[in-house]
């Protein structure tokens, strides 16, 4: 494993017998590159003062870990060469965001150029209110044919009085076969009853074949919403607790 942790600067690792790599900054630090075609596990934390970011390609990545700060600065963010190689990536978390700007390097695609046969666990943060961000989300959904843990988080709306704007987003969500195919566990963090969350939450609901467990934290006030959402399916077990001062709710299907 190789520890990148220093006070300033940048982050350079060139190498093809580096299978582990943690990026995991100090404030002052401002670059990260990555060149190690050996790569099996990235952990990806950056800085508020981050200015670039690179990680070339690596064919035989399994696990992937990206948490990307707001940025002070503009952010040269360039990681779709190392996506478009990841073919083997087993699990994917994307964090803070790296959403907004994987979302930007892939507008101009109607699809992802690569497929994630062997990805069976997902976690996305994103802004609702971002279209960008949804249809990304849908995209990289599409991109993986056997996905079996999907968790979704909402982020904070960046743009208060969004009002939904893709007209084909239930189309694009027909074309997600996982949902139909394989996925087994969905966990959907911070539900909000606006601008697709709902749409999305009923069609996994109603369209997944596999599902044993769901999980949803959601504030008080859209209780209402969610139980109204919650009833397309209803499930033999179920437990009400608390999330980080949010309620949760799970519910377990035979």
């Amino acid at each position: 494993m190789v520890f990148c942790t220093g006070l300033s600067g940048g982050c350079t690792v060139e190498s093809s017998t580096v299978r582990t790599f943690l990026f995991k900054p100090a404030l002052e630090q401002k670059d990260v590159r990555l060149r190690a075609t050996g790569l099996r596990t990235v952990t990806l934390y950056t800085r508020p003062r981050t200015q670039k970011v690179q990680l070339a390609p690596s064919q035989d990545v399994r696990k992937a870990y990206l948490h990307i700060a707001k940025f002070r600065d503009t952010l040269f963010f360039r990681m779709r060469p190392f996506f478009d190689a990841a073919a083997r990536l087993a699990c994917l978390t994307l964090r803070g965001f790296a959403t907004t700007l994987l979302a930007a390097e892939y507008e101009d695609t109607a699809k992802l150029p690569i497929t994630f046969q062997d990805l069976r666990t997902l976690s996305v943060s994103l802004d609702f209110s971002v279209d960008l961000e949804v249809v990304f989300l849908l995209k990289l959904l599409e991109s993986c044919p056997n996905l079996q843990h999907l968790t979704v988080s909402a982020a904070e709306s960046k743009k208060k009085d969004a009002c939904p704007s893709i007209p084909n987003f239930k189309g694009m969500l027909a074309n997600v076969s996982c949902i139909t195919g394989s996925l087994a566990q969905i966990n959907f963090l911070g539900f909000k009853s606006g601008q697709y969350q709902k749409e999305l939450l009923v069609a996994l609901l109603n369209r997944t074949n596999k599902l044993k467990k769901i999980g949803v934290q959601f504030p008080e006030s859209e209780e209402v919403v969610l139980r109204w959402a919650l009833n397309q399916r209803k499930a033999p077990i179920e437990r009400r607790s608390s999330l980080f001062n949010l309620c949760y709710l799970e519910l377990e299907y035979p």
